[in-house]
């Protein structure tokens, strides 16, 4: 599980990253079934995406990723959420499934630092990083050129 540390105040973190997405919009939400379902407790339309293990309950629906790809087509989602544990290619793949304009957020215990570099290293503008704790949400827009 991504966050057996998840808490309320991350919970408001992401939210407030999340400030001008349409609120209908679709969000993936990678490994993390207790921050799914807190956003769709809270209204938002969630999938649930899993690299490793089987979907949470009470979301949307839930995906299983394969050898690391988002199985979703390209633009498919408002927003991608989840923790990208510094593996290659991560955020580009999560870029790629969001629509134009909408966000990438990367939540983790990494140093700002490197989730800043993570971030514009795969095109993302508009970088927004919170903080609590230990806990950093870094948020970027996605802009495709071409």
């Amino acid at each position: 599980m991504l966050f057996g540390w998840l808490q309320q105040k991350t919970i408001r973190l992401i939210e407030a990253a999340l400030t001008g997405v349409a609120p209908l919009g679709l969000l993936g939400v990678v490994d993390s079934p207790r921050l799914a379902r807190a956003l769709a407790e809270r209204g938002r339309r969630v999938t649930a995406i899993s690299r490793n293990a089987p979907g949470p309950k009470r979301v949307l629906f839930a995906l299983r990723a394969h050898g690391g790809q988002l199985p979703l087509a390209d633009g498919t989602l408002a927003a991608v959420i989840g923790r990208a544990d510094g593996v290659d290619g991560v955020l580009d793949d999560w870029s790629r499934v969001v629509a134009e304009g909408g966000l990438v957020v990367v939540v983790d215990r990494a140093l700002r630092e490197e989730s800043s570099r993570l971030a514009l290293a795969c095109g993302l503008v508009d970088l927004e990083q919170r903080v609590a704790g230990r806990v950093v949400v870094t948020s970027g827009r996605v802009r495709k050129l071409g």
